[in-house]
């Protein structure tokens, strides 16, 4: 079997493009972690502070205080109503 750079070639563009998508999660969840914190309602700032974001090499999570999706979506009484 014969050296073939061009494998070589290919699989360092395919590195190249999986770092690049790497750079454009993080980019896109430090917006989204940026917005929330903006639009987070404050009164104590307890919940726009514990926003956070931990970013690693599978993914990333956001992560704030428990009452903060219940601030932003609501509570159902389950009756439909609000």
């Amino acid at each position: 079997m014969a050296f073939d750079q061009s494998q070589f070639d290919i699989f360092g563009e395919v590195i190249d493009e999986i770092e690049a998508l790497d750079q454009a999660i993080s980019d896109l969840a430090t917006r989204i972690v940026t917005q929330m914190r903006e639009e987070a309602p404050v009164d104590t700032g307890d919940l726009r502070r514990s926003i956070k974001l931990n970013i690693d090499r599978y993914g990333f999570q956001i992560m704030m205080l428990d009452y903060g999706a219940f601030q932003n979506y609501g509570v159902n009484s389950g009756n439909g109503n609000k």
